[in-house]
C-alpha cells in the first residue's frame, strides 16, 4: 500500500509539472488532476503540515498518534507558536489542573494560543514552574510558554517576586496584601521589564487599608496600566486622589451603601461623592456598588445627583459597572440614572442584584 501510494504521488507531481508547463507556454488555466492516496500518512512532509496547519490543536494531537513522522511534523507545527499561560492559585485544588478543552479548540492558523492552569496553593511561584507545565501539554517540548496572567496569588516573597519580574505579566490579581508586602509590590511594578496593563488587588491592607497604604502604589504604577481594582481603601475620596491618567478602568466605588469591611465599614453618600471625589478624566470604565441609602444620608435626593457626580467627576466616562444592593424597585433608581446617563453616551451594565439589609424579599429590579 506504501508503494502504490508512492506511485500515486509520484504521478501526480508528474502531471502538476506538465500542467504548469503548459500554462507558462499557452497561457491558459489547464485544471490539476487530483488523485486519491490511500493515507495521510504516505504524503510528503511538506503537504503534510500544510494540511494539519489548516486544523486545530486536538485534531494535530490525534494525527500525531498516528506514527511518528506525524508525531515530527506537528513538533515542528507547534514550534513556531507561543503559548500564553494563565495560572489561577486556586487553594481548593490538590494538584496541577490543565483546562485542556479550551487549548485543544485552537486553530492552528493562530500564532498565539492560551491555556489556563489551576494551582493548588501550595506550588512555589519559581523558575522551575515553567519547565513543569510545559511538561503537562502535548507537544510541550516544542512550544514556547510566557506565562501573561496570574489570578488570586497569596504571597510575594522575594523568590516570586523576582520570577513574576521575568514574566511578560500583563494581568496580576492579588488575593490579599498586606502592609509587610508593599514594598515588594512596588518595587515589582518599577522594575524595567514590568508592563503590566491590570493590577487587581483583594483584601488590600486588612488593618489599615487607608490613602498612605494605597498611595505608594499609584505612584508605581507603570504606564502600561489602564486597570487598577482596589477592594478596599477608605476613605475613597482620599485614596483615589493619586490615580494616574494612565487608568482607564478604576474600581471599586462604593455609593449610598455600607460594606463591612474587616471592622470597618466602605461607602460614602451620594452628597458627598457628588462634593469631594476627585476628578479622574482619564477613567472610561467605572465599576461602583450602588445601595439604598447612607448612614449619612438616608434616602436617595435623586438620579439626577448621580448622573451629575459621574459627568463632573469622569468626563470621559463611557461605562458604568454596577452592584446593586436594593431596597425596592425603586431603590435605589437605576432605571432613571440609566436613561440619563444614556443621553451622555454612558453605558450601564449590573453584574449583580443583592437585597439590601432589611429589605423585604419581595424587592425586585425591573
Amino acid at each position: 500500500r506504501f508503494w502504490k501510494g508512492l506511485c500515486k504521488e509520484v504521478v501526480c507531481r508528474i502531471a502538476m509539472t506538465r500542467a504548469y508547463v503548459k500554462r507558462r507556454l499557452t497561457g491558459k488555466q489547464t485544471p490539476v488532476p487530483c488523485i486519491r492516496v490511500p493515507h495521510i500518512m504516505v504524503l510528503p512532509g511538506e503537504a503534510l503540515h500544510r494540511i494539519l496547519s489548516a486544523g486545530t490543536v486536538r485534531e494535530l494531537v490525534q494525527y500525531s498518534s498516528t506514527s511518528l513522522h506525524a508525531r515530527s511534523t506537528g513538533a515542528s507545527i507547534l514550534l513556531e507558536k507561543t503559548l500564553h499561560a494563565t495560572l489561577f492559585i486556586n487553594g481548593c485544588c490538590d494538584e496541577v489542573l490543565l483546562h485542556v478543552d479550551a487549548f485543544l479548540c485552537h486553530g492552528l492558523d493562530s500564532q498565539i494560543l492560551k491555556m489556563t492552569f489551576s494551582l493548588p496553593s501550595t506550588v512555589s511561584i519559581s523558575s522551575q514552574l515553567v519547565p513543569l507545565l510545559l511538561g503537562l501539554l502535548p507537544f510541550g517540548g516544542a512550544l514556547s510558554l510566557k506565562v501573561c496572567t496570574v489570578l488570586g496569588l497569596g504571597e510575594l516573597s522575594t523568590d516570586v517576586i523576582t520570577t513574576l519580574s521575568k514574566w511578560p505579566l500583563q494581568t496580576l490579581d492579588l488575593a490579599q496584601l498586606e502592609e509587610d508586602d508593599l514594598s515588594a509590590l512596588c518595587s515589582l511594578l518599577t522594575s524595567d521589564s514590568m508592563h503590566l496593563r491590570v493590577l487587581r488587588i483583594n483584601n488590600f491592607c486588612r488593618d489599615d487599608p487607608s490613602p498612605r497604604r494605597l498611595a505608594p502604589i499609584l505612584a508605581a504604577l507603570p504606564a502600561s496600566c489602564v486597570e487598577l481594582q482596589v477592594h478596599h481603601a477608605l476613605p475613597l475620596t482620599r485614596a483615589f486622589a493619586g490615580v494616574p491618567l494612565s487608568v482607564q478602568t478604576l474600581g471599586t466605588l462604593v455609593v449610598m451603601a455600607e460594606v463591612f469591611y474587616h471592622s470597618r465599614v466602605v461607602g460614602m453618600s451620594l452628597s458627598r461623592f457628588a462634593a469631594s471625589f476627585p476628578s479622574l478624566p482619564g477613567v472610561q470604565n467605572l465599576q461602583m456598588v450602588l445601595g439604598p441609602g447612607h448612614y449619612e444620608e438616608p434616602t436617595w435626593p435623586g438620579a439626577e445627583t448621580l448622573v451629575d457626580g459621574l459627568c463632573k467627576h469622569f468626563p470621559a466616562l463611557s461605562c458604568l459597572r454596577l452592584e446593586v444592593l436594593v431596597e425596592s424597585a425603586m431603590v435605589p433608581p437605576v432605571g432613571a440614572a440609566a436613561a440619563l446617563l444614556k443621553e451622555h453616551g454612558v453605558e450601564i451594565i449590573i453584574d449583580k442584584i443583592r437585597l439590601a439589609r432589611g429589605a423585604g424579599t419581595e424587592a425586585t429590579l425591573d
